[in-house]
């Protein structure tokens, strides 16, 4: 018993303590390009997995301003643009972290930034859903049939 509410303490300690990571700006330039959603974790715990997907986000960032569209992928590594697109910035909230602020027109809201790599990043909505991205690899299909990466 002793050793359950141990680890429970320790827990709570760990993830109370949790900072926000620092990312510097050219970091941000890492986004720029295509990405693909892999799963989408609610604040339940539950997952909901993406093993293939029609529409990739088209990112494009200049310094902390850009912008998202979607994109059709088609089998000879072209795309369907969409003519939508969402513009954002990234804010810097001093103790909350990075936080994409989006403005379309009509609405607007945040999704902060949970990890940031070169092949992977997340975003929080507000609500508690995290959005999960791989780098988009395309598969192109030869003439012979056989696919390529």
């Amino acid at each position: 018993m002793k050793i359950k509410i141990g680890f429970f303490l320790l827990l709570i300690l760990v993830t109370g303590c949790n900072k926000p990571r620092e990312y510097a700006v050219s970091d941000f330039q890492n986004l720029n390009g295509y990405w693909e959603i892999t799963e989408v974790i609610y604040p339940n715990g539950e997952k909901k997995k993406y093993s293939i997907s029609t529409t990739v986000d088209y990112i494009k960032i200049d310094s902390l301003i850009g912008y998202r569209k979607k994109v059709q992928p088609k089998l000879d590594g072209t795309f369907t643009v969409s003519e939508d697109q969402v513009n954002f910035r990234i804010l810097k909230k001093s103790d909350k972290g990075y936080f994409f602020s989006y403005q379309n027109g009509i609405d607007s809201w945040q999704e902060g930034v949970n990890f940031l790599g070169v092949d992977y990043f997340s975003v929080k909505t507000i609500d508690g859903l995290v959005y999960c991205y791989d780098r988009y690899k395309p598969i192109n299909i030869t003439s012979d049939g056989k696919t390529t990466e």
